[in-house]
């Protein structure tokens, strides 16, 4: 997901750090990041996405080959 996001010039960050997943979370909320796409062990084995947009701060499961399609409509 992160270099086909790339390769369509979609501006994205990937946070691999050796952190919690409460920590990488408050990060992004303190630098701003709009839109936090998650994939864990939970979501994978049902091959979803969990989609969270900072200023509604809804989570929303997609299935990981409807997610460009869906951040498509949610950013125009």
């Amino acid at each position: 997901f992160y270099e086909e996001s790339k390769n369509k010039n979609i501006d994205i960050l990937l946070d691999d750090r050796k952190e919690s997943a409460g920590k990488k979370f408050v990060d992004a909320d303190l630098i701003g990041i709009p839109i936090q796409i998650i994939c864990g062990n939970m979501y994978l084995k049902e091959n979803k996405l969990s989609v969270i947009f900072r200023d509604e701060k809804n989570e929303q499961q997609i299935h990981a080959d409807k997610l460009f399609e869906f951040l498509l409509q949610h950013l125009k």
